[in-house]
């Protein structure tokens, strides 16, 4: 019923985003300390490379690109899950956040892919909220355009917002010159210097909630919820969400809370031209609140932490998954029903209304309505539409799941192939990708245990031949 559902939701969608010649040089820094040590750093090809290329996910292409960046005295401050030999998860640095000593109070981050076109990566995980989000190419470019958006957003609510905070960010070209060649696209000219705010750790963010009374936990999560939903924030997890110092505080005195990164994911697309639009994928603002609702969820160590917060966010999620139908949409679905029983029933309603077909005969919507047939069979699948798309939906996303599961068991168990090979491969799997591309259109709540239990009963078959 939720594929049923979700084609009469109410979806909004962002218009694409515009940048001009102009916005680029307004966005631009003007510091020419800043400009000095970032051209200076990325003369090295390695560091070059590795901003101007889409994000690796593969831990050992990785692991060698941060030693670059260390060995020219960058700190890493961004980490990356990687799965052990016992598949528990680490936490590598990763270099898509940076800092140093040459850049006092800023930190710069990768502007550029999140990751290769044939790869796979990004949003929650389909047991959560059964949402996902294949990045697009330039959602870490368009931090600033987000950025701006939720300023604007917090502007509007200044009572209910009060003490959402963004840090300054400004584009900075890799080498002189790219700010003005539009030969190469935007994600390989520019990276992102973002101003270093004082606030707390992620753990001491989450410790401080955790010691909030169950007023201030409520208060939180209605403001970090509110804020994520109205702007369609995705990754909202306390990775990149922190609390002021408590002496941090507005002039109404609320603690400050960082949004320190304003990635927009998906939600947030840019204008490549009606054409190119057309076919972008782009996530509505429900699907990202969705996610990032989520995302607060994740606190870290014991799911019983915080408690007042997660049941208050528990309950928004609750209210979300509720049925917001969209009026347009339902009424049109109706019309169209009550057209397709007058034309399946017009024997019936001409035996009924002989006169009004006598009088109207020769005009042309009773022409039309005589000269239209329509079988059982059509009518019944013309009316059960929305169920019959919500089940190829779910039947296709689900074979492109087993067969993705059978296919990365069978890369693993390739003794041929170096442990790097195998990764590489089995981040490329282009079923990955469209079992993904399959689940960003819908929400996926009917991908329940029994279709786990399927996947895993496959890759336990596969595994015992």
């Amino acid at each position: 019923m939720e594929f049923v559902k979700s084609l009469f939701y109410s979806v909004n969608f962002l218009s694409p985003v515009r940048i001009t010649q102009e916005q680029l040089e307004k966005w631009h820094t003007n510091d020419e300390d800043v400009k000095k040590v970032v051209n200076n750093q990325f003369a090295d090809e390695g560091l070059q490379k590795a901003f101007s290329e889409p994000l690796t996910l593969n831990p050992h292409k990785f692991n060698g690109i941060n030693k670059k960046f260390e060995a020219k005295g960058w700190n890493i401050l961004s980490s990356k899950p990687v799965m052990d030999s016992l598949g528990k998860p680490t936490f590598n640095p990763y270099y898509s956040v940076l800092e140093h000593d040459n850049l006092f109070g800023k930190v710069v981050k990768h502007a550029g892919k999140r990751k290769p076109d044939d790869q796979i990566g990004g949003g929650a995980h389909i047991g959560i909220c059964g949402d996902f989000l294949d990045l697009s190419t330039y959602c870490s470019f368009l931090r600033i355009a987000m950025a701006e958006r939720i300023r604007k957003i917090v502007e509007e609510n200044p009572d209910e917002l009060d003490g959402i905070t963004l840090p300054q960010k400004e584009l900075c070209e890799i080498q002189p010159g790219r700010l003005k060649d539009k030969s190469l696209p935007l994600d390989q000219r520019f990276l992102i210097v973002a101003e270093k705010v004082a606030c707390l750790s992620e753990s001491a963010t989450v410790d401080a909630i955790d010691k909030m009374t169950r007023e201030e936990q409520v208060a939180l999560a209605d403001k970090l919820v509110s804020v994520i939903q109205k702007a369609g924030l995705a990754d909202a997890s306390f990775g990149n969400i922190r609390l002021g110092n408590k002496e941090d505080r507005t002039e109404k005195g609320n603690r400050k809370i960082y949004l320190i990164d304003t990635e927009p994911s998906n939600v947030m697309i840019l204008d490549q031209g009606w054409f190119k639009n057309l076919f972008t994928l782009q996530s509505s603002l429900e699907q990202t609140g969705r996610i990032g609702a989520v995302q607060l969820l994740r606190l870290e160590g014991s799911n019983r932490r915080a408690n007042h917060f997660v049941g208050r966010v528990r309950k928004h999620i609750a209210m979300q998954k509720t049925s917001r139908y969209s009026a347009s949409k339902v009424s049109l679905y109706v019309i169209s029903v009550i057209a397709l029983t007058i034309i399946y029933q017009k024997k019936v309603l001409e035996k009924k209304f002989p006169g009004l077909f006598e009088k109207y005969g020769e005009s042309y919507p009773i022409k039309a309505l005589k000269a239209i047939e329509i079988q059982r069979k059509t009518y019944l699948m013309s009316v059960a539409a929305p169920l019959e798309i919500g089940i190829a939906k779910f039947i296709g996303f689900l074979s492109c799941f087993i067969i993705q599961q059978v296919k990365t068991v069978s890369i693993l168990n390739d003794n041929s192939l170096s442990e790097k090979e195998k990764i590489d491969k089995a981040l490329s799997l282009p079923w990955a990708v469209r079992a993904a591309h399959i689940q960003g259109q819908a929400r996926l709540s009917a991908y329940s245990r029994a279709s786990k239990t399927t996947c895993a009963a496959a890759c336990w078959v596969l595994r015992n031949l």
